[in-house]
């Protein structure tokens, strides 16, 4: 059985556009900047629970703002395995 590596990363996910487009970007001592778009809240919010089952999602800003793009709606360290990683998009 073999074994994860564990990233210690800043997620930061942010808000793009007004459609609303989400972008999650990883970045950490260990790695290159990573990021993925969602077309949609829903889209994101299905690959953060498939990713983080502990991930609390109600402090997030999410939703249609005013100014749009360039929202950040979470950063924050984290520690991510390569499956949770692949499970966002981000391998």
């Amino acid at each position: 059985m073999s074994s994860s590596e564990f990233h210690a990363v800043r997620m930061v996910i942010q808000q793009i556009s007004l459609d609303p487009i989400y972008r999650v970007m990883v970045y950490g001592e260990s790695m290159r900047t990573k990021q993925v778009d969602y077309e949609s809240e829903q889209r994101l919010l299905e690959a953060l629970k498939a990713a983080l089952p502990d991930f609390d999602v109600s402090n997030l800003s999410l939703g249609v703002r005013a100014t749009g793009e360039g929202s950040v709606v979470f950063s924050g360290k984290i520690e991510l395995d390569d499956r949770q990683l692949n499970l966002l998009g981000l391998m």
